[in-house]
């Protein structure tokens, strides 16, 4: 599948010792793009050897395929779901958001975790 580079994405990665003071390990900052077929682009990674900083470039891992029943059935349901809140009315719409006023959750996430769960 070839993908063209069409959107630029900002993005930060950060890695290692969060909890301690001062202690980020390494970051970056920057722009990136969807389909970037740049040599040089990709996740790189900080090694530290006794010579100093290594850079290695780490190797993209396919995720594998698993398209179980379980799988089906969860995305099946979820699939339903998405499509039950568009064809909820505007009004209806503000009453889950109404039901989430001042809880970091959105009215759709509450709708979606009582229709999932059945209620």
């Amino acid at each position: 599948m070839i993908v063209e580079a069409v959107h630029k994405i900002y993005s930060f990665s950060a890695r290692k010792k969060f909890a301690k003071t001062r202690g980020l390990g390494s970051g970056s900052f920057g722009y990136g793009e969807l389909g970037d077929d740049n040599e040089f682009g990709g996740v790189w990674q900080r090694k530290y050897t006794k010579k100093g900083p290594k850079w290695s470039l780490m190797v993209y891992a396919r995720p594998p395929v698993s398209r179980t029943t379980k799988q089906d059935v969860c995305r099946t349901k979820f699939a339903n779901g998405r499509a039950a809140w568009r064809a909820l009315t505007s009004d209806q719409k503000q009453f889950y958001n109404r039901q989430v006023k001042g809880r970091v959750m959105s009215g759709y996430n509450l709708f979606m975790k009582h229709f999932i769960i059945g209620r």
